[in-house]
């Protein structure tokens, strides 16, 4: 039964059958997050006991933050089904001004990472932060 229940959540989140068997043998996955424009391109990650997701590219003017939220929402429900104890949410190259100062109100905090190979590898900013699962 949390077999079943981990894969609603990955498929809720936008992974098909693919990528949830990449998520599931790897523990990365790259993926379209639907939104109320065209879909994000998002990044799944399991580290342990932390669950990392975020959006590398969006292009919905003016709902960023809407989609967001169902981001953050929808990470929430995947860590849950897997029993793990932190989110990680992140964005990377945040260009909308507004929803980065929102972000960084809220303890987002701005950093440099590597890439995972999945996406190419290098050097990215991201602006991210890590919470608990309630």
């Amino acid at each position: 039964m949390q077999a079943l229940t981990q894969i609603r959540a990955l498929r809720a989140f936008g992974l098909d059958r693919g990528q949830r068997r990449a998520f599931l043998r790897d523990g990365t996955a790259v993926f379209h997050f639907p939104t109320q424009g065209e879909p994000a391109i998002a990044m799944i990650q399991w580290r342990d006991e932390r669950l990392r997701c975020g959006i590398i590219t969006i292009s919905h003017v003016g709902g960023g933050f809407r989609d967001f939220s169902r981001f953050r929402d929808r990470a929430f429900a995947v860590a849950k089904a897997f029993s793990l104890a932190q989110v990680e949410l992140f964005g990377a190259a945040v260009t909308n001004p507004r929803l980065e100062t929102l972000l960084l109100r809220h303890g987002f905090a701005r950093r440099t990472e590597e890439v995972p190979q999945i996406l190419g590898g290098g050097i990215m900013e991201t602006i991210g932060r890590v919470l608990q699962v309630p």
